[in-house]
């Protein structure tokens, strides 16, 4: 039961975080307005022209800041699925990379720009999966004395 949620938690993350980026980047998430120029001394007069642009079109020159951050968000939760296999497979290490990328997600909450998407939806699914991942029992191999160790691997 909890190898299916834990991969089902970790693809839905990884697929959640992958389209909200796709959003983001290139969805209606921006309003731009244009209006005749105003000369000092005159009133304002004519049509307000508004129109829907995302994030590509609002930031022409798409400062390196953004894309990155984006990109690290939309990114992180693409390791939960490797993690929760490997996790099948024996590695007693695999959590702490879910940790790793749900801590990521949870530190989107800062950016009102976006971010705070990953935090309320992506980092709560992998916090699912952290916990289902945790509880996949780990099988110790033997070891070639006839030991039985943890696997690492």
């Amino acid at each position: 039961m909890a190898r299916g949620v834990a991969l089902l938690s970790a693809f839905a993350s990884a697929l959640l975080g992958l389209a909200i980026g796709v959003f983001i980047l290139v969805g209606p998430t921006g309003t731009e307005c244009r209006t005749s120029i105003v000369r000092p001394g005159e009133t304002a007069s004519g049509d307000l022209e508004c129109r829907s642009v995302n994030m590509l079109q609002s930031q022409r020159d798409l400062f390196p800041a953004p894309i990155l951050f984006i990109a690290t968000w939309s990114l992180a939760p693409v390791v939960a699925p490797v993690a929760v296999r490997m996790r099948m497979r024996g590695s007693p290490r695999s959590p702490g990379l879910i940790a790793g990328a749900m801590a990521v997600e949870a530190a989107g909450i800062i950016s009102m720009g976006g971010g705070f998407l990953y935090a309320l939806f992506v980092a709560p699914l992998l916090l699912l999966c952290f916990i289902t991942t945790s509880a996949i029992s780990v099988e110790p191999r033997a070891s070639t004395d006839g030991a039985r160790t943890p696997s690492m691997g």
